[in-house]
């Protein structure tokens, strides 16, 4: 019986073992997740404070942050940006439904995502 009980007591410890093991591995992908997530969160706050400086027109405050150049550079890119996606809708022979903003084929009558009848 005590061989029997030695070998009860050494898979015991050794399960225990595996489930502290396992809870770290758990634990660790846990913070590991919450922590991307947060350097996301942090992203989108700076995006969004530069889409409000770049959206701004308040002279004195461009001036004072000394962002003007910055702002001049990130319109431009926004301007290149809606002239490359009209030219990829011509290349495509697609077009923007009205509606939603879905990807539709020029002569489509109706958009095949939300279903609206295009003019």
């Amino acid at each position: 019986m005590a061989i029997l009980d030695n070998v009860s007591e050494t898979i015991s410890k050794v399960a225990r073992n595996i489930a502290k093991g396992t809870n770290k591995v758990v634990e660790s992908s846990k913070v590991s997740i919450d922590l991307l997530e947060k350097k996301d969160d942090l992203k989108d706050k700076y995006a969004e404070i530069g889409k409000l400086l770049a959206d701004c027109d308040d002279k004195e405050i461009i001036e004072k942050l000394d962002v003007a150049d910055k702002i001049n550079e990130i319109r431009a890119l926004s301007n290149e940006i809606v002239e490359l996606k009209i030219k990829l809708s011509e290349l495509k022979n697609t077009k923007k439904c009205p509606d939603c903003g879905a990807n539709i084929s020029k002569n489509s009558a109706y958009c095949n995502v939300c279903g609206s009848k295009i003019i």
